[in-house]
């Protein structure tokens, strides 16, 4: 009876986090998080992408019980960054082959050519840093025609006007008190988490989802 409630106990929190988070496994062959780079070689075209990945998985004939994976990814990929709220949040890449970038593990190399940043257009993100979700399983890749375009984050921040808090230097030099009122404005600013619940219910209430125009 208690390791029957102990897997009924298991079973009922990871359905409580399917059903209240959405949150779908994704084997580490199939997807992985990682951080983000600029390409340092410069051979990446838009719209590729190189990654490839060291990982573990069970193996019962190995004496620890796991062997060591690489896996050099080739093929479409899935790339976006947490918080995803927009449709054109998520990109559609391409993972390519460069012997130039072999040396590089467990990291997700974007090009440093074309329009507009891989990174900017993924929730407005950047290099400097960022995780990005990739997934390559071909049953979670949707078809290109499926893809919605990049939302202009800079044209959005314009439209909303200055931050709230939001305080220019006159001197050129930080302050004291400069440093009290950036800590102040992000304090004020701190509703990203708000905002991405109100978000994801909205598009769960609205019968667009994340394409209604109002989300």
């Amino acid at each position: 009876p208690f390791w029957l409630s102990v897997l009924a106990k298991a079973y009922r929190l990871q359905v409580r986090d399917l059903v209240q988070k959405a949150r779908i496994p994704v084997q580490p062959s199939d997807g992985c998080l990682l951080l983000g780079i600029p390409d340092p070689a410069q051979v990446l075209k838009d719209g590729e992408a190189f990654l490839q990945c060291v990982y573990e998985e069970p193996d019962v004939a190995h004496a620890h019980g796991v062997r060591r994976v690489s896996k050099l990814v080739i093929g479409d990929v899935l790339v976006y960054r947490n918080p995803c709220l927009h449709p054109g949040d998520i990109k559609r890449l391409q993972a390519v082959d460069k012997p130039e970038l072999m040396d590089l593990v467990n990291v997700l190399v974007l090009p440093v050519v074309g329009e507009c940043s891989v990174a900017a257009c993924c929730s407005g993100g950047d290099l400097d840093g960022d995780m990005f979700s990739v997934i390559w399983a071909s049953d979670l890749v949707p078809p290109m025609h499926a893809m919605q375009p990049s939302l202009d984050y800079e044209a959005v921040l314009r439209e909303a006007g200055e931050p709230v808090g939001a305080k220019a230097t006159t001197s050129g030099r930080f302050t004291e008190d400069d440093l009290v009122h950036f800590a102040c404005r992000v304090v004020a600013n701190d509703t990203l988490g708000k905002i991405a619940h109100l978000h994801l219910a909205f598009c769960d209430h609205s019968a667009q989802g994340d394409l209604d125009q109002l989300a």
